[in-house]
């Protein structure tokens, strides 16, 4: 799913409502088991499509990215992305995803951080 709408985004495409009809109803049942890149990637295809998420579509998404959080470590480029679509398409996250996320991930959060903004 992610790969369809990262696709399209790439392309400067913007899906037809019948696509997105049928991918909303695909992601339903298969966000829950994406991986942290997946989920990333998905997000990333809709800041650069500028098409702001379903809100039972975000919902959905930050079930699985808590979930995710929980079992394993999201990596830099992962988070980047994540990040950019938050500021891209002004999503603010729940409260108990940005905990986990900044529980689990400091030191990739803390590399990111640095590239953006180094010490000096």
């Amino acid at each position: 799913l992610s790969n369809s709408l990262c696709g399209f985004a790439r392309l400067g495409l913007t899906p037809r409502n019948s696509f997105l009809e049928t991918w909303y109803t695909a992601a339903q049942r298969e966000t829950r088991r994406a991986s942290p890149e997946q989920l990333a990637n998905t997000l990333w295809a809709f800041g650069k499509l500028k098409l702001q998420p379903r809100e039972q579509f975000l919902e959905i998404w930050f079930d699985a990215g808590e979930i995710s959080m929980t079992c394993t470590t999201w990596s830099a480029q992962d988070l980047a992305n994540m990040i950019w679509a938050f500021g891209e398409l002004s999503i603010q996250p729940r409260e108990s995803f940005a905990a986990k996320c900044n529980a689990n991930n400091q030191p990739e959060l803390d590399a990111i951080s640095e590239e953006i903004c180094p010490r000096r």
